[in-house]
């Protein structure tokens, strides 16, 4: 079995070494760790480097330095177009995480268990979040609702840190994906990828990995209800929600001609209620089956999509 893991890295020396033990320490170890380092500044290279040479476990590794900067979510598409297409697995990894010892083992059975056939499918779970020292704050939210292309178009469960993808949906994703994709977020952009293709997305209740939170993060998770419920409102009130829904589908658009044609059809309707007026957008609202999983979120969500904001 070919099961290939993805790092993307930037500035990420304080924790590498951890991420790295972790993985290689696991109870299925993967046949190569792929690191790509987009410049960094500080010495996360070399000490990736000198891990490598030191290790004795089995998994190949290939780190390499980006010639430009490519930021986190071109970092780790270009690198997984660099993936050979008879691997059978990629997982996807953060530069400052702590993956549970089982993490890829089980990743892999519940893939396998669960794909029918030849079908592109993606694994995903919740995180046990702690604080720069590895302290544990909280878990993710479990998600009541099943993942669906429904979901995706206007919300992403699958957290890229604890993302496993078959060899099917990374043939999709590299077709799909060169030349590289307009969007914000990688792993919203694998979801939204094997979903509209009629791909299978699993999303797995127990907590995969410690996901480290700090300043540094791109995206953090929410620490108190609070807080939480502010963020939320904030990130769909100020237009950030919208402007990553929007590059999505513009993206999505440009290769639709590969999803289902329901799931094509749903994309036409959407897009087309968010360019249309109050009535069209009211009407689209009636029978649309779009939904963000809390039924906070979901409601605030259809709120600003019939104002068009």
């Amino acid at each position: 079995m070919k099961l290939v893991v993805v790092m993307a890295t930037y500035n990420g020396a304080p924790y590498i070494d951890e991420q790295i033990h972790s993985i290689i320490a696991g109870e299925l170890q993967p046949s190569r760790l792929v690191i790509r380092d987009d410049r960094s500044c500080d010495k996360t290279l070399e000490l990736a480097k000198k891990l490598a040479a030191s290790t004795t476990s089995d998994v190949e590794f290939d780190i390499k330095k980006n010639k430009t900067s490519l930021g986190a979510a071109r970092n780790f598409l270009s690198t997984l177009n660099e993936i050979p297409s008879d691997t059978d697995f990629v997982a996807f990894s953060d530069q400052d995480d702590i993956w549970k010892p089982w993490k890829l083992k089980r990743a892999v059975r519940f893939l396998s268990e669960n794909q029918i056939g030849d079908q592109p499918a993606l694994y995903c779970s919740r995180q046990q979040l702690v604080d720069e020292q590895g302290h544990s704050i909280k878990l993710s939210p479990d998600y009541s609702h099943q993942p669906s292309f429904s979901n995706v178009l206007v919300e992403n469960i699958a957290t890229g840190c604890t993302t496993l993808i078959n060899r099917r949906a990374l043939n999709i994703v590299q077709e799909l994906s060169h030349p590289l994709p307009d969007i914000e977020f990688h792993d919203w952009w694998l979801n939204l990828i094997i979903s509209g293709v009629g791909g299978k997305v699993i999303f797995d209740s127990k907590p995969s990995i410690k996901y480290r939170q700090h300043s540094n993060n791109v995206r953090g998770a929410r620490t108190s209800l609070y807080t939480g419920l502010k963020m939320r409102i904030k990130r769909q009130v100020s237009g950030q929600l919208k402007n990553q829904i929007e590059r999505n589908i513009k993206a999505a658009a440009k290769v639709d001609n590969k999803f289902t044609p329901t799931n094509r059809k749903q994309l036409e309707a959407f897009q087309k209620a968010r360019k249309g007026n109050i009535a069209q957008r009211a009407n689209y609202l009636r029978t649309a089956s779009i939904y963000r999983q809390t039924r906070m979120d979901d409601l605030i969500m259809k709120i600003l999509l019939l104002a068009g904001a």
